[in-house]
């Protein structure tokens, strides 16, 4: 995982849930792109809301909020979602 922070391209970004379901659909008003994506996902860009963060501080972050020590099996899907998010041009990394 690059050390480098991460950031959100949109800070507008709207994300909607609806019960029962276990994706979210989030819209970006700066692209008008619309993304179906996980919780693990929408966490991720919680956390990354109005702040750079690290992935190190993203792997921490998401332990807490799970209940659990940050392991290799949790830096490797923060790793997987941070490339899908930003494939999806939804973050991007944060360096000068």
């Amino acid at each position: 995982m690059p050390p480098w922070p991460w950031r959100t391209v949109d800070p507008g970004l709207v994300s909607r849930h609806w019960a029962g379901e276990d994706e979210w659909v989030v819209y970006s008003p700066q692209s008008t792109d619309v993304h179906l994506l996980n919780a693990a996902a929408c966490d991720l860009l919680d956390l990354l809301s109005g702040r750079s963060v690290t992935s190190d501080e993203l792997v921490s972050a998401l332990a807490i909020r799970a209940g659990r020590a940050p392991d290799e099996e949790l830096r490797q899907a923060v790793g997987a979602t941070i490339s899908s998010l930003d494939a999806a041009g939804l973050i991007a990394p944060d360096v000068p």
